[in-house]
């Protein structure tokens, strides 16, 4: 056992401090900085945000608190054996800071520079000309600067008696992806956020500006591209309306909702104990859920809503804080999209199939 090592308990690292630990998932770092307007309702569960100077995220703001900054390109070389030889076809992007440069992204020589302010500007232009009433609700950078994001709040819309926020969500920046334009109920916050919101998208209207070509004309066509991406916002709302009036009978509630499961699992002849733990979750919070009363598919999908929200398809033995967690930023978000659109898109399709091989299991 020479040269062996041995740690005794006090020997332990010294956990990360909680804040630390926010920061690691947010992607929040200590150059980035998360603006809001102010005001209480619009706090964020890390705590790390700054509220602007008024009741509104000003250009101002966002300058001086180095959310908008110029970018430059500098001269790439590489030393090889004492040799130093010019990448000519390559860039490294720098942000030019109050505090000095910082490196962004190589980029090759065709890479179009899309500075955050450009992109705020060519969506606030859009929002203004489409009459929707967006405010801006969110602002900031990621990732030390390589990640710029915006959140609009579009809405408050009423959909079965019950409110649904939706919002306009702006990802771009400067590591070599493109930007993202996509409506979303998630207002972002960090990359948490950005991550359960681009996985819960489908079924809106995703627009991308690449940092290629003629990048004035495309953010001078997002005017109409938002104008359409807003009203894909109504059409899911009247989606959801036709689903509120779309009766159900009780004892189909579980083969609708395994035949959500066959969509994954394919041609199978029988479910597995965990499959059939979840159809039985769904089916009884579907029929005795919050609000629900297993007589319309809107009470099907809130009971596929609330089990990955708060239930046991969050985990059984999770924690409170873990399935909440879970719940906005893990799988639970895609299985809620996606449940979603299986119901509006394709449950007839698959509802048979899921009644066979329902029955076959329990009688198995």
């Amino acid at each position: 056992m020479h040269g062996a090592v041995f740690r005794s308990h006090n020997d332990r690292p010294e956990p990360k401090p909680k804040k630390e630990r926010i920061e690691i998932m947010s992607g929040i770092k200590e150059i980035d900085t998360v603006l809001i307007p102010q005001g209480s309702e619009y706090r964020m569960y890390h705590g790390l945000e700054k509220e602007s100077q008024g009741d509104l995220i000003t250009p101002r703001d966002a300058k001086e608190n180095g959310v908008f900054f110029p970018i430059i390109k500098a001269d790439v070389s590489a030393t090889v054996k004492g040799e130093t030889i010019p990448l000519e076809n390559h860039k490294h992007l720098m942000a030019d800071t109050a505090g000095g440069l910082v490196p962004l992204h190589m980029a090759t020589k065709k890479y179009q520079i899309i500075e955050n302010e450009k992109i705020a500007k060519a969506v606030s232009s859009a929002l203004k000309q489409s009459d929707s009433g967006a405010v801006l609700s969110s602002m900031g950078t990621l990732n030390g600067l390589k990640t710029f994001f915006m959140s609009f709040k579009l809405d408050d819309l009423v959909i079965a008696n019950e409110k649904n926020s939706g919002y306009l969500n702006v990802v771009g920046g400067h590591n070599g992806k493109a930007n993202h334009f996509f409506a979303s109920n998630l207002r972002l916050e960090c990359m948490n956020s950005i991550h359960a919101a681009l996985a819960g998208s489908k079924g809106y209207i995703d627009l991308k500006v690449t940092h290629s070509g003629n990048v004035d004309i495309k953010c001078a066509d997002l005017t109409k591209d938002i104008t359409g991406l807003i009203e894909q916002r109504k059409h899911f709302a009247e989606a959801m309306e036709i689903l509120a009036t779309q009766k159900v009978v009780e004892q189909d509630i579980a083969a609708i909702a395994a035949g959500y499961f066959l969509k994954s699992a394919g041609k199978v002849d029988k479910f597995s104990t965990r499959t059939m733990n979840s159809v039985s979750g769904i089916t009884d919070l579907a029929i005795r859920g919050r609000g629900n009363s297993g007589e319309t598919m809107y009470d099907v999908l809130n009971g596929a809503t609330e089990y990955w929200t708060s239930g046991d398809g969050v985990g059984r033995d999770t924690s409170s804080s873990a399935k909440a967690y879970s719940s906005e930023y893990g799988t639970a978000a895609k299985h809620k999209v996606n449940f979603a659109d299986y119901l509006i898109a394709s449950r007839d399709e698959s509802f048979e199939d899921g009644h066979r091989v329902l029955t076959a299991t329990l009688n198995g």
